[in-house]
């Protein structure tokens, strides 16, 4: 049995025929395509340019579908991940999918945006190959002009294409133009590819997924506008998020990843379910979690936070109140925090306006080095008396690795002798039997604008503040 799992996310794939330059109404945008058993119901999609959702075809048997016919001739984009799963006849990829140049991976299956698995025929997948002009399967390139630039070497007589314009993802139809991309890096505005939507054009709110809409038709898709920083670039500006018209409404609990960071969480103020937070590198991600998770005040299920080494703190669950244990981990637990390397802090109570409420459940802390046990108590502190009797909390296992007693210093600073330079002074203390002793200081600062806590925006993987 062939099996090949492929992860791509926002990646070009492959381009294997020309197309005309596209806009808006060329081809149609579809929802989510879900063919499964008859493979002949393809047919019913041939004209889709772009899935807003994911593709799956699934399952097909063996009848004597003509695979040769089966085809989605017009698709370039899908915007969540796309399954091949058990398809009898599948031999190659070049006819079901021959435009396919970009699936986004806004929403994952398991983890991965391209999925091709069991199918047993499958010969080809050319998804990390160049991309040729048709006239390489026929060797006779030598008066053939393409209108599909690719940047590919010399190959059978086909000369190198010119570059895409920088927007472009996918190929292009004419190099240098934003308005002749096969899609687009960041946003689509009209028939134009842009890094960010134009803030004075009626369609200036950015539809996460890949273009620019008009306010009016964010709140027609069941959404609505917030202002928020646009991942990449960090710039402020009006986003519309999908939460079916109502932003206050209970979300389904999900699973939070260095891949799939709770997009759909965004705006979100109640979770019916349980969070499952592990996170381990990814760019960023403190702040998409911030972004994504900031705005949840209450959880029915538990919360559970391991092997996180991303993380320094549980601050970007900034709002939340509730914790309501009504599914426990382990049948016992409504806070499970375990093995993460780096997390020093659990929330920052001095920049919230409440305390923390669990309603049922217990608390778990176990191997968090950095954690000390004295800030773990301070939670313990808020909540019922039967949540204290039941937690289970290490005292050896947490904030082992860092010291945990702390006393205020008075400090003095002020401007260096050098431009551009500081001068901190602070009383050395000891208060032990031996003043021999080496005692020894760090000094931590952040350059801002603002005031900032230490540990806001910060993630141990991208300590770039």
């Amino acid at each position: 049995m062939a099996l090949l799992f492929l992860w791509l996310s926002a990646a070009s794939v492959m381009i294997l025929t020309n197309a005309m330059i596209w806009d808006e109404d060329n081809g149609e945008i579809c929802g989510p395509v879900e063919v499964t058993a008859n493979a002949t119901r393809l047919q019913d999609y041939r004209h889709c340019r772009i899935i807003e959702g994911h593709l799956r075809i699934q399952l097909t048997g063996d009848n004597n579908e003509t695979w040769n016919d089966l085809s989605l001739p017009e698709l370039t984009q899908v915007t969540d991940y796309v399954m091949l799963y058990r398809l009898t006849h599948l031999s190659t990829l070049d006819t079901i999918l021959p435009r396919l140049a970009v699936i986004r991976g806004n929403a994952l299956f398991h983890e991965h945006a391209l999925v091709v698995f069991g199918n047993i025929h499958l010969r080809e997948d050319n998804y990390e190959m160049c991309i040729y002009d048709p006239c390489e399967r026929t060797g006779n390139c030598t008066h053939f002009t393409s209108a599909m630039y690719t940047n590919c070497r010399d190959f059978g007589g086909c000369r190198e294409g010119d570059q895409c314009h920088l927007e472009c993802v996918g190929g292009c139809f004419i190099p240098g133009n934003a308005s002749a991309c096969v899609a687009c890096k960041h946003y689509q505005h009209g028939s134009t590819c842009v890094r960010a939507c134009p803030a004075k054009s009626p369609r200036n709110v950015h539809d996460l997924r890949y273009k620019c809409v008009a306010a009016s038709t964010c709140e027609a898709m069941s959404g609505i506008v917030r202002v928020m920083k646009l991942p990449d670039s960090g710039i402020s500006a009006p986003v519309c998020i999908h939460c079916d018209g109502n932003c206050s409404r209970t979300c389904k609990g999900e699973t939070i990843t260095s891949r799939n960071t709770g997009r759909n969480l965004r705006g979100c103020k109640k979770v019916n379910g349980s969070l499952n937070i592990s996170v381990a590198g990814g760019l960023n991600i403190t702040q998409q979690l911030e972004e994504n998770l900031g705005e949840i005040e209450e959880v029915s299920g538990y919360i559970r936070v391991y092997g996180s080494d991303t993380l320094f703190s549980l601050n970007f669950l900034k709002n939340l109140r509730h914790i309501r244990g009504e599914e426990k981990m382990h049948g016992l637990y409504a806070l499970y925090v375990l093995e993460n390397a780096n997390l020093q802090e659990l929330w920052d109570w001095r920049q919230r306006s409440d305390v923390l409420y669990i309603h049922s459940g217990s608390l778990f802390f176990h191997y968090n080095p950095s954690l000390c046990p004295l800030l773990i108590q301070e939670l313990v502190s808020m909540t019922s008396a039967k949540t204290q009797k039941y937690a289970n909390i290490s005292n050896t296992s947490n904030g082992n690795s860092i010291p945990c007693f702390e006393s205020e210093l008075p400090v003095q600073a002020q401007a260096g002798e050098d431009v551009g330079t500081i001068s901190v002074r602070w009383q050395h203390e000891y208060h032990g039997i031996d003043d021999r002793f080496v005692i020894g200081y760090y000094v931590f600062y952040r350059e801002t604008d603002e005031n900032v806590t230490l540990f806001g925006g910060r993630d141990a993987c991208n300590d770039n503040e």
